[in-house]
């Protein structure tokens, strides 16, 4: 049994998106760009809105996420498959914009058509 990740953008931030499964949790890891993955949080309701700073101005980075289930406290399964998004803050600090595997991107503080590259 593994985890199913989905991401969607709530408030200007990733928000992690998964199910139970009837376990009592999961243990959310994060790499925003260094390679490697490191803890994020030990979450018993999903979903996980992720409040981590964005970029800075003008620049972007790639953020994945794994999570595992928890049972008794205990890793227990398979890691989840990789769910990623790219971060972008525009130069003028308007907008905020992700992109994922699961669907094109959204930004929010400018129209689409002056969405950022």
């Amino acid at each position: 049994m593994k985890p199913v990740l989905t991401l969607e953008l709530q408030a200007g931030h990733p928000n992690v998106k998964w199910n139970k499964s009837g376990m009592q949790g999961l243990d959310l890891h994060v790499d925003r760009g260094a390679g490697t993955f490191v803890f994020l949080a030990r979450d018993t309701v999903p979903d996980y809105l992720d409040t981590f700073a964005l970029p800075a101005a003008g620049a972007s980075a790639v953020w994945k996420y794994k999570a595992i289930y928890l049972l008794s406290d205990t890793p227990c399964g398979q890691w989840s498959d990789e769910a990623r998004t790219r971060a972008l803050r525009s130069r003028d600090h308007r907008a905020f914009c992700f992109s994922g595997a699961a669907g094109g991107g959204r930004c929010f503080g400018l129209p689409r058509s002056r969405t950022p590259a």
